[in-house]
């Protein structure tokens, strides 16, 4: 019990320290940033990015699992794993064309679907929910 508290505290903190979990608005660049994606142009590959958070918006889930396929397809285009802070960032993805993400976990549920626009940095929160 103890080892798992300490753990959280420690993730708490250093995500507070790192551009803060809690704070996620327009105008703060992102893991993959708007400059990396603002020079995208339809049909030119890019990337996606986000964050994945448990229910309570506020715990970032690290060492998990995300998989990006495109819609209607079961081919895995891009896969990664999200960081201390739950951040993940996906390449190789194309404008204008649609993604599913899915979270690849047998603790962990969530999938979202994402069309991918030219010039935006295409963050996404996503939300988890446990098994």
């Amino acid at each position: 019990m103890f080892g798992k508290s300490m753990i959280a505290l420690v993730l708490g903190i250093f995500c507070l320290s790192a551009g803060g979990c809690l704070h996620r608005a327009a105008d703060v660049p992102r893991q993959g940033g708007a400059a990396a994606s603002a020079t995208a142009t339809a049909g030119t590959p890019t990337g996606l990015s986000g964050t994945l958070l448990l229910e309570d918006r506020a715990t970032p889930l690290p060492g998990v699992r995300v998989v990006l396929k495109k819609s209607g397809q079961a081919s895995v285009v891009a896969e990664t794993y999200t960081d201390l802070i739950g951040n993940f960032s996906l390449d190789g993805v194309v404008p204008n064309d649609s993604y599913l993400v899915e979270i690849d976990s047998p603790d962990y549920a969530a999938s979202a679907t994402v069309t991918v626009e030219p010039g935006s940095d295409n963050w996404r929160e996503i939300i988890v929910r446990k098994r």
